[in-house]
């Protein structure tokens, strides 16, 4: 799902830097998780050809890694995918788990996966000329216990 909240134009002046954080919830005001359509996995690399090599940010909880955004720039088409991971050898891995991402590009532009996955969510992609993003990001495990709750950050901008 593909959301605009506040697009501004993009004519070669720079643009905000976008904020997720001024994205529809992700979690309901009693806790609970919003739930969107399911979606079919993917890779990145297969919705965007020729994309650069991923960075990735760290998602922890209690000093464990339970996540990673990871988010790939193509720079010809001006946008840029990412997916939330959760890699081998982590708690969460391969376990039910509800997981939240909203992706903001240029004039922030959002797209959201939220729903109970076993492995990653996404992948999503937005207009980012710059490489630039914004994304947040909630994981719940089985039991309904948020083990990330809307942790906010950014890649690729300066």
């Amino acid at each position: 799902m593909v959301v605009a909240i506040g697009v501004a134009a993009l004519d070669g002046h720079p643009v905000a830097v976008p904020d997720a954080s001024k994205a529809p919830a992700d979690i309901g005001a009693d806790g609970t998780p919003v739930r969107l359509d399911s979606r079919p996995s993917g890779h990145c690399q297969q919705v965007l050809v020729g994309v650069l090599a991923p960075e990735v940010a760290k998602i922890t909880a209690a000093g464990e890694t339970v996540g990673e955004v990871r988010t790939y720039h193509q720079p010809r088409q001006h946008r840029l995918c990412a997916k939330l991971v959760k890699p081998d050898g982590t708690s969460l891995h391969g376990k039910l788990t509800h997981l939240a991402l909203t992706l903001c590009g240029d004039g922030n532009v959002c797209a959201r996966d939220w729903h109970a996955y076993r492995i990653d969510a996404g992948p999503l992609v937005v207009p980012a000329r710059d490489g630039c993003v914004s994304w947040r990001v909630s994981m719940a495990n089985r039991t309904g216990a948020w083990a990330v709750r809307d942790r906010v950050g950014q890649t690729g901008c300066s």
